[in-house]
């Protein structure tokens, strides 16, 4: 590809070249559109949505959330025990309606390591704002709408590369047109209590199935990547972090094997007291089903874990922090490094440049290496011994002159 930025020569061509731009200007740039649009469909989102729901505002655009939105309810606010679940909204209008919009599939799909699945990502709204015969009309799509729309073809996935060889991909999205969701919903827009009940019932639905959810209870299975992350500053071999690997492992499967009775405790406090009162051969049928759950969790092994342990402890007692050495191996040594201070301060006397007083302060720092070390080398302690005499007898002097000037000064006053 040839070169298609150069230098304006000088002030004359400079002047010339703005005179081209300038008066060829368009009075609307073609970047200003997507701008716009975006902008207008933020305003009617925030109109539509804003008596209904909390709409809290992020400054970056993360996940396909334009706006965060969770219901208005102080008992659950984000801080609380038990807070209400949030919800991501991304916002798009178009002004052309055969024009198809993209979504990310990131945005709705997440992969669960404990499932070894897909898994629909619920809390994500789509609203699609567009104009019919100049009046506002949308459409909102909820994560359960998107698992519909895909299996009935109504929404079609596209694969994007990041090169023509197609070798390696960049990202799948899901592409969908304004005609095929009208033809799907039989209207030509969704009416707005319509959109409100919808977002409402999903976030109350979401509040409850992440509660009782295996998936948010367990958290992500461990994995190398995180590890390597979160221990990146310890330097560890590849060996000790597949031992915190195995650790991690086995601490998730017990974990997973205790979840179903903590969860199944959870659902019975959030059920109706006259759900949970069935009686059945002289016993509850939930305590029956909880004694079951419990002696699951007896029935844990910890030889798996006790054996994990032993092996990173065993790792970790043999492992010698790079950085470490790296700081400490130089002190090692007090012989090397009290021949490299008394270098120093020899060199300073020699070139009589130096601040007796500094240095005599500096020694005073250094009262492990000068006060109560004493060295094997003999030419070493020699080289010590001589310069506490050097550095005493320019004290002595220094102090001397200073004073004898004080007594001269004395002597004038008389």
């Amino acid at each position: 590809m040839g070169k298609k930025t150069f230098d304006v020569k000088d002030a004359n061509e400079l002047k010339e070249l703005a005179k081209v731009i300038l008066r060829n200007r368009d009075s609307y740039e073609p970047w200003l559109k997507p701008v716009e649009n975006g902008i207008k469909g933020e305003r009617r989102t925030r109109k539509l949505l804003g008596n209904e729901f909390w709409i809290l505002d992020r400054d970056v655009d993360i996940n396909g959330g334009d706006l965060i939105i969770q219901r208005k309810n102080l008992k659950g606010d984000i801080l609380s025990v038990d807070p209400l679940e949030l919800g991501l909204v991304q916002v798009k209008f178009i002004e052309k309606l055969t024009r198809q919009i993209n979504i990310d599939l990131k945005y709705l799909y997440d992969w669960d390591e404990t499932e070894d699945d897909l898994i629909l990502l619920e809390g994500f709204f789509l609203l699609i704002h567009f104009d019919i015969k100049g009046a506002e009309a949308m459409f909102c799509l909820d994560s359960k709408d998107f698992k519909i729309l895909l299996e009935e073809k109504i929404i079609i996935g596209k694969k994007v590369y990041k090169d023509d060889n197609q070798k390696e991909l960049k990202k799948v999205t899901l592409a969908i047109s304004i005609g095929k969701l009208q033809e799907h919903f039989g209207i030509e827009s969704h009416g707005v209590q319509t959109i409100i009940d919808k977002i409402n019932q999903r976030l109350i639905e979401l509040d409850y199935s992440r509660s009782v959810s295996k998936r948010f209870f367990v958290g992500r299975k461990p994995n190398l990547i995180a590890i390597d992350k979160e221990f990146e500053q310890n330097l560890y071999t590849k060996e000790i972090k597949n031992n915190i690997l195995e650790v991690q492992n086995e601490l998730y499967q017990i974990l997973l094997q205790s979840s179903d009775y903590v969860l199944h405790i959870k659902d019975l406090l959030r059920l109706h007291p006259t759900l949970i009162i069935d009686h059945k051969d002289g016993e509850f049928t939930e305590i029956s089903l909880l004694k079951n759950l419990i002696k699951r969790i007896n029935g844990v092994n910890f030889d798996g874990l006790e054996k994990a342990l032993e092996g990173l402890k065993g790792n970790l007692d043999t492992f010698d922090h790079p950085k470490q050495e790296q700081y400490i191996e130089p002190y090692n040594d007090q012989e090397d490094e009290l021949r490299e201070v008394l270098n120093f301060y020899n060199n300073l006397i020699e070139e009589d440049n130096c601040d007796i007083l500094e240095i005599l302060h500096n020694f005073r720092e250094q009262d492990i290496i000068f006060d109560k070390y004493i060295p094997d080398a003999p030419d070493l302690r020699l080289e010590l011994k001589d310069l506490k005499k050097e550095l005493l007898d320019r004290v002595t002097k220094e102090l001397q002159s200073d004073f004898g000037n004080i007594g001269d000064e004395d002597e004038d006053s008389h």
